[in-house]
C-alpha cells in the first residue's frame, strides 16, 4: 500500500495537504483483488483507493447532471 500511495504522488495524480480546520473528513478505504489466468494461476495482484460516503453521492449526482 505504501508504493501505491508513493506512485500516486511521485506521478502528480494528487497532493496531500493538511486538513482545513473545520473540514469534515472523507471516508475511504483500499479495495484489494487478485487477478486470475485461464488455468487458475495467479496473474497479479491489483490495489484501488476509493471514496465512500456523501461525496460519492454527491459525485454520482453531479456526474448524472452532466450528461
Amino acid at each position: 500500500m505504501v508504493d501505491e500511495f508513493q506512485a500516486l504522488v511521485d506521478n502528480g495524480t494528487w497532493h496531500l495537504v493538511p486538513r482545513p480546520h473545520g473540514a469534515n473528513v472523507v471516508t475511504e478505504k483500499w479495495i484489494f483483488k487478485h487477478k486470475f489466468h485461464s488455468d487458475g494461476s495467479l496473474s497479479r495482484h491489483k490495489a484501488r483507493w476509493v471514496v465512500w460516503g456523501f461525496f460519492r453521492a454527491l459525485f454520482g449526482i453531479l456526474l448524472a447532471a452532466w450528461h
